[in-house]
């Protein structure tokens, strides 16, 4: 089995009052600890990018929209007025051209350096894991904080295809700006590559109990894998049912229900939560993913009064069974109502989108932020992957704030994921089968989690015009925390429907996912 990696930082300072080392570790933790993803994010999320502004597919080929203007032979690439930080950069053109940073007006630039470098791992403190470049995009995670403004400049005049996303700080958090004299003296960054091969649970210390049974779940019903009747989270799940859990993932959805909700918060199919593609395991992330015999899933899972977890196996009559050996990790902990949402997850699949037309992830009304997509692709004629064109767009409470170059783009890679085939902590792609037109893709947001007051709708949108798009088949996962369970835009199939969902085969060119 893969050991399963994380990156854990402990917390030493509260939230209320941050000196520029507080908000750092503050930062670098959002990033890391998978205990604190339920709470709730503060400041809007935007994002910079290439995208065509006509709506066409020229994301950063011409380097027409690749700046906000020129001050002499310089690129300006962004100009943010007021506190914040800068949580990602992404590209698949890096150059050698020096990018410099400009923070709180100053006329000097405090960053002054190749703009690979901020992805190669030359210039400490870009360095793994917080930047790297495994699929064909170049990322960094690395914080960029700004207590006033901040103005980035490309000296170059071959700029092409970039994203930044950053948030928008109300000024509260006592924010410093980047200093490279903070990262001389401290262990940080070594620490953070040491605990890197920590598990996930041991964020949590000795507060942890463990439930472990064996359950026997027959076709048609539900199999009950863990009830607590007081209040708490589930900080853990881990299923193992053989190769019989692997054949069968696409029949098996798990299920839970929080507190006194009616609507079950997750109601998804094995293979679209953890990660199963053709019937094989593939994903192994830090958060969720599968091995040869177990599926996995770290995600806390915090509630009120009481929860249930449940697996239910639908076949198509056929009256067979499945035993499925569990283990529950949970702490008696209850959910903190004021900073902590609880975990929703949707699936959805669509055969036959209509050709031109958005293939919309997620739509969620009330309050909450947006951690995790799973999406898996098929085109229906072999080596049909225009689907890649399709740019990731993000409508937070009605506006318009994030816009991408491409979908593989928003998982971290590029030029259709010209390495091939990865699994990192928080993105991947562990399948590229162009034989197949197939493509599995995850990517995760801790550090970057999208935060919404109100709604939050997530599309991938082809720019390219209907006459010169071909269909194909996409199944997905969602997953984000809200404060409490509200009406979905989309459901599940009724059960004599739900055989629809599981992959066919034919002779020639395999079905979709």
């Amino acid at each position: 089995m893969k050991r399963i990696k994380l990156l854990a930082i402990l917390l030493l300072f509260g939230i209320q009052v941050f000196s520029q080392i507080d908000f750092y570790k503050w930062e670098l933790q959002n990033l890391s600890d998978i205990s604190r993803l339920p709470e709730y994010r503060t400041g809007n999320i935007y994002q910079l990018s290439s995208y065509d502004r006509t709506g066409g597919n020229d994301d950063g080929f011409s380097g027409r929209y690749s700046y906000i203007r020129k001050e002499g032979n310089d690129l300006v690439v962004a100009d943010i007025k007021g506190a914040g930080v800068i949580n990602r950069i992404w590209t698949p053109t890096p150059t050698k051209d020096t990018i410099q940073f400009y923070f709180d007006g100053e006329q000097q630039p405090r960053i002054n350096i190749p703009f690979i470098d901020l992805f190669s791992g030359n210039v400490y403190p870009f360095i793994a894991p917080l930047c790297g470049n495994e699929i064909g995009g170049y990322y960094c995670y690395m914080p960029i904080p700004y207590a006033k403004s901040i103005k980035i400049v490309y000296k170059g005049n071959d700029l092409k295809f970039h994203q930044i996303q950053y948030r928008e700080l109300s000024g509260k958090e006592k924010v410093k700006s980047f200093s490279w004299s903070y990262f001389d003296n401290t262990l940080l960054l070594p620490e953070i590559d040491k605990i890197w091969n920590c598990l996930p649970l041991s964020v949590y210390g000795d507060k942890v109990s463990i439930q472990q049974i064996n359950v026997t779940i027959k076709e048609g019903e539900d199999g009950e894998i863990f009830e607590l009747q007081n209040g708490g989270r589930i900080v853990g799940i881990e299923l193992d049912g053989g190769y019989d859990l692997q054949r069968k993932s696409e029949k098996l959805l798990l299920k839970a229900n929080w507190d006194d909700e009616v609507r079950a918060a997750i109601d998804v199919p094995f293979n679209s939560f953890f990660g199963y593609v053709s019937g094989k395991p593939s994903m192994s992330s830090i958060l969720l993913g599968s091995t040869l015999s177990m599926c996995y899933s770290y995600l806390p899972m915090p509630f009120d009064n009481k929860a249930k977890l449940s697996v239910e196996y639908k076949d198509n009559g056929t009256g067979g069974e499945i035993t499925i050996s569990e283990r529950v990790y949970f702490i008696e902990e209850k959910r903190d109502r004021k900073r902590e949402g609880k975990l929703y997850a949707q699936a959805r699949r669509e055969y036959l989108p209509p050709v031109g037309s958005p293939f919309t992830i997620a739509n969620v009304l009330g309050k909450g932020h947006y951690i995790g997509t799973i999406l898996i692709a098929q085109g229906l004629n072999e080596g049909m992957t225009e689907y890649w064109e399709s740019d990731d767009c993000s409508l937070i409470d009605g506006e318009m704030r994030i816009h991408g170059t491409g979908s593989e783009d928003y998982f971290n890679g590029g030029w259709y994921f010209r390495e091939g085939e990865f699994c990192g902590e928080l993105h991947g792609v562990p399948i590229k089968d162009p034989l197949r037109s197939m493509v599995s893709m995850y990517r995760y947001h801790e550090q970057d989690a999208i935060c919404f007051n109100e709604s939050f709708i997530f599309d991938f949108i082809n720019p390219r015009k209907p006459e010169q798009t071909r269909p194909f088949k996409f199944s997905s996962a969602a997953f984000w925390y809200q404060d409490k369970a509200v009406p979905l835009a989309f459901k599940l199939p009724e059960k004599e429907k739900l055989v629809d969902w599981y992959r066919m085969r034919d002779t020639d060119h395999q079905a979709i996912p």
